[in-house]
Formats: C-alpha cells, structure tokens, sequence
C-alpha cells in the first residue's frame, strides 16, 4: 500500500513532482528527470564543474516549470516538504553518477553491430572554430574562455533571480555560445560531435 502524504495541509504530490521517498520511487515526475538527467549524460561528464552546475540548475527549472517539486518526508514521516536547492543539486548529481555507473555495466554488453549502428547518428565536425564550446577537460580553448566569462558575468544576477529568470538567463548564454559556436563533445576515435 503506498502512503499518503500532505504538504501544507494540501493534498499532494502531483504528478510531475519528483518524490524522494526510498529506493524503489516511480512515477511521471521522477521518470522525467531520469530522461533529463539521461539525454545530457554525455554534457555532464564532459563538463567542468562550472557546466555541470549549470546543467543540473537547467534540469531543476525544467522540473520546476512543468509545476514540478523536489519532495520528501518531513522530519515525522507523515507530510512531505520541498527540498533545498543545494540538496536538489546533489541528488541530481549522484544520479548522474549513476547513471554512468550503469552505462559502464551496460556498454559491456553492447554488441559491435548495436556500437556501429549508433556510430552513424553521431554528427561529426570537421573543424573545431574558436567560437566552439569543447566538453571534456579543455580549459584554454576560446570558446570555453569565453563560456566561462560570460557565465562569470551573469553570475550575480542568475543567483538573486527568481526560478523562471533563471531559466532565461541559462537559456540565453546557450543562445549566445549558438549565435558564434556550437557545444562539441570528443569522440572515442579523437573527433569531435555536436551535441
């Protein structure tokens, strides 16, 4: 039987809260932020911290503007209540983890036709610009220089803005790096692909 719970005297959670309730916790909202956290795996290991953190804070607004909330019980057990951002934050970034934990397991097990047939998706790029944004650990490239200042810049106001600015202020330092460069990721043979 699953337990019913209450947040603020109201009856909760909806579905596209994402509940901390114990291991086995399925439901809309935490499927979603699986396939979030899923369709940018490749962004997160790549990144720096800097862009990591950035990703994880894209992620939380994506949650949050489908009305979704980081839920769990409260000290009694008997009601939910919301997660701290911070807190938010380091689930998001042990799922990660785990979920390269899992790939690592499961790339194993992928045969080489599977391996060739997701080879041939990959958009590779012939000529890294200055512009670009490279993942991976590239500190002095121009384009993650220039990355890093703009987030450096927007820094102060991303973190005294409400959640929906939030997300327009990341959403417009993507734009931006999109304007001049593209977001590349390395290859296993040494290439480069666009993400």
């Amino acid at each position: 039987a699953s337990q019913q719970f209450r947040i603020n005297n109201l009856i909760a959670p909806n579905e596209n809260d994402v509940l901390y309730l114990g291991r086995k916790v399925t439901g809309a909202g935490n499927e979603r932020l699986l396939s979030l956290a899923a369709q940018h795996a490749d962004w997160y290991s790549n990144g720096n911290s800097k862009e990591r953190r950035t990703l994880i804070d894209l992620i939380i607004e994506e949650v949050r503007k489908k009305n979704g909330r980081f839920l769990k019980p409260d000290s009694t057990g008997t009601s939910l209540e919301e997660l701290p951002t911070e807190e938010i934050r380091v689930k998001i970034t042990q799922l990660f983890r785990n979920l390269k934990q899992r790939s690592r397991v499961s790339s194993h097990k992928v045969s080489a036709a599977s391996h060739s047939e997701s080879a041939e998706t990959v958009q590779l790029v012939e000529n890294v610009r200055k512009e670009d944004v490279l993942f991976g650990r590239v500190y002095d490239h121009p384009g993650n220089k220039g990355l890093r200042k703009l987030v450096e810049f927007k820094s102060v106001e991303y973190n005294s803005s409400t959640r929906g600015r939030k997300k327009e202020i990341a959403d417009s330092i993507v734009a931006d790096v999109k304007r001049r460069g593209r977001f590349l990721k390395p290859t296993e043979d040494g290439k480069w692909a666009e993400v």
